[in-house]
């Protein structure tokens, strides 16, 4: 059987013979991007001298499944139901665990928890392939020419991982077999040593200093004669040796000082990711010609310009689980960034980049950001965000060739979103949708619900207010709140307003371990709290709405809501069908309407944005000003969220307004204004 993942051309860099290691990316990662963790640590091993391959096994299973369904499960259905891990459990455990009709009357038809009907025929094709892709990745590679195979999990791949390590090491008993990745992070990684004989080594941390620093040991081991099973392990490596010493705790969470993983601080230091072995694989197979995120052609690029999350670390939003441990915000240069684009861009062509990054820097506006403007055909970029950008920031992002963004919305209520402590309001995110929309950005988001102390009227509320936007991209999503590992919601439940929480239902169906010990390893968990119920029956009505909304987008339906300049005089074109009305005509604005809504282009408490629009009518339109303002509220043109307006309709750049006959000059004050 021919090797569909090639040996990579490094050269040892010591004497001896090199230490040997395979990197498995495992179902389901994306198939759309490489994976940035083994890309990492590729480069990183070859800097001390470690021959290394990366297996891209989630490339043949998108291929055995297809491109459509693989995506669906990596991608599509709700993570609660841990579809990718429940069908190689089936793999390793047999039906002694769990079996279809039990796993579908008990997790898939699970009214909070589970998923619809219409896709669960893809969970079924998947189950009935996986053992023999299992088989496939077994006997595509001789195990026995490496020191070391690594398996990464972040995303759905623990026991397709596990499946593949035990058949290892049933006739390989050479190789140690290390895991690592966010599913094994903090206490989370003890119990698979516990449990699953075959692995080694787990990682509980940033692994980039610290796994090379173990096949550095155990290379010197190797050349010494000295049995690798003695070698001391670096901090935030775990192994067998620590079970048999009891140097770990085997109940709670909590890790030994002195084995703490070391957060890595200087990004600039880390090597440029190896991706060679996904694009080999991806080009044999067909990756590269298919249609990847966000509509484009082939695959994406993965890389980072920052770890941690500098909201976070001043003020930790509730439920967020995300960097685990290493919260603290650290960052690249932006010669670095470049230097390493670059570099990127030399190996592989010009292809789309996914940063991976949690937040955007605020000080790339300063620097990368206006570089990339530069550029005469800036590469197509995707970023998550904060939402509390200011216009001339979405603008910038837009010249520099960001085109998809994910902003921290997650609510259009004020009340609810203190509770997530997002430090953002309503009237800020919808200014984000609509500069996002005006500058050609596509914004993906959410609304969350379900959190303990939310309003009962957050629902109506919002339910009110989405036909309002229909002009604008709806959420991808509207669901309820988990509590994921390490977020504030899980951390300090009591605190929160959780009467009770636990594992979600399918980690049963996955591991047949005792309560406890899911706990231990499981990073999703159910909870109770008083206001469930009644969060439940506003939280049915809200999601009626957004199906509502996105059913409309998906369909291609007209919406409208939007300012343009025609012969010289504002027009204002208002026809959202979600309202329930039939359009309006398209009508000439005042000077005074125009006025108003260029002074709430950001959100304004009413009583600045009159005085703003005040100062360019004029005092003698102050009965006029007064009525237009009743008037474009009562048409939600201007809407009033948590105390704010905010404009509504998308507005045209600035060199369009210094068109109008009726604008007051240049519309440079309104970024003067107050």
């Amino acid at each position: 059987m021919p090797d569909l993942h090639p040996s990579s051309n490094e050269e040892a860099s010591r004497e001896g013979p090199p230490l040997r290691v395979a990197l498995v990316v495992m179902p389901f990662a994306s198939g759309d991007r490489p994976s940035l963790a083994t890309g990492l640590l590729k480069a990183a091993l070859a800097r001390v001298g470690a021959q290394c391959e990366v297996k891209y096994f989630n490339l043949t299973f998108w291929k055995m499944l297809g491109h459509g369904r693989y995506r669906t499960i990596s991608q599509a259905l709700p993570n609660t139901v841990l579809a990718g891990e429940w069908l190689f459990s089936q793999v390793f455990w047999g039906r002694a665990v769990s079996d279809w009709d039990r796993y579908e009357a008990e997790i898939l038809d699970d009214p909070l928890w589970g998923m619809g009907a219409e896709q669960r025929g893809i969970i079924r094709e998947a189950l009935a392939l996986a053992p023999s892709f299992v088989r496939l990745a077994y006997e595509s590679n001789d195990w026995s020419r490496f020191d070391v195979v690594g398996f990464t999990s972040t995303f759905e791949q623990t026991m397709a991982s596990l499946c593949l390590a035990r058949l290892i090491r049933a006739d390989h008993p050479g190789p140690r077999l290390a895991f690592g990745g966010a599913n094994f992070e903090a206490g989370m990684g003890l119990p698979y040593l516990e449990r699953f004989p075959f692995v080694d080594y787990v990682s509980i941390g940033e692994a980039d200093h610290s796994f090379p620093e173990l096949c550095q040991r155990l290379a010197r081991a190797k050349a010494e004669g000295v049995d690798l099973a003695s070698v001391e392990l670096p901090r935030g490596i775990l192994g067998r040796s620590d079970l048999r010493r009891g140097a770990m705790p085997i109940l709670g969470d909590a890790v030994p000082s002195s084995r703490t993983p070391e957060v890595v601080e200087a990004l600039d230091d880390l090597p440029t990711p190896d991706f060679h072995e996904y694009f080999d694989v991806a080009a044999k197979i067909g990756c590269d010609r298919s249609v990847g995120e966000g509509g484009s052609a082939g695959p994406w690029l993965s890389v980072e310009t920052s770890r941690g999350c500098w909201w976070g670390r001043k003020n930790h939003c509730t439920f967020c689980g995300l960097n685990g441990e290493a919260m603290g915000f650290r960052r690249k240069g932006a010669a670095r960034v470049r230097a390493e684009l670059a570099e990127l861009e030399d190996r592989h062509g010009r292809r789309p980049i996914q940063f991976t990054d949690n937040i955007l820097a605020h000080d790339f506006f300063e620097d990368l950001i206006p570089s990339w403007a530069a550029e005469p055909e800036p590469v197509r970029k995707f970023f998550e965000i904060k939402a509390n950008l200011r216009r001339g920031q979405v603008e910038a992002l837009a010249a520099a060739g960001i085109v998809q963004v994910q902003p921290g919305i997650e609510s259009l209520d004020d009340a609810t979103l203190v509770e997530m402590r997002k430090g953002v309001s309503a009237a800020q995110n919808v200014a984000l949708l609509r500069w996002a929309a005006e500058s050609g950005i596509s914004a993906y988001w959410n609304i969350l619900f379900g959190f303990p102390r939310e309003p009962a009227d957050s629902y109506a509320r919002q339910i009110e207010l989405l036909p309002r936007l229909s002009h604008l991209r709806p959420p991808t999503a509207c669901a309820l709140i988990r509590l994921d590992r390490f977020s504030p919601n899980f951390n300090e439940w009591r605190e929160h307003g959780f009467s009770e929480i636990e594992p979600l239902p399918a980690y049963r169906h996955i591991f047949p371990f005792a309560a406890g010990d899911i706990a231990r390893l499981a990073y999703f968990f159910r909870y109770q709290h008083p206001q469930l119920e009644a969060a439940l029956a506003g939280g049915r009505a809200l999601i009626k709405a957004v199906k509502r909304w996105r059913g409309a987008h998906a369909a291609g339906e007209v919406s409208r809501l939007e300012l343009e300049v025609v012969e010289g005089e504002a027009v204002l074109f208002d026809e959202r069908p979600l309202l329930g009305a039939p359009p309006r005509p398209a009508r000439r604005l005042s000077a005074v309407e125009l006025a108003l809504m260029l002074a709430c282009d950001r959100p304004r408490k009413p009583a600045v944005a009159l005085k703003v629009a005040g100062a360019v009518a004029g005092e003698d339109a102050r009965g006029e000003l007064v009525e237009a303002f009743a008037r474009l509220r009562e048409e939600g043109v201007l809407l009033e969220l948590g105390g704010s307006l905010i404009t509504a309709a998308l507005l045209p750049r600035p060199a369009a307004l210094a068109e109008l006959k009726i604008a007051a000059g240049e519309p440079s004050w309104l970024r003067r204004a107050p």
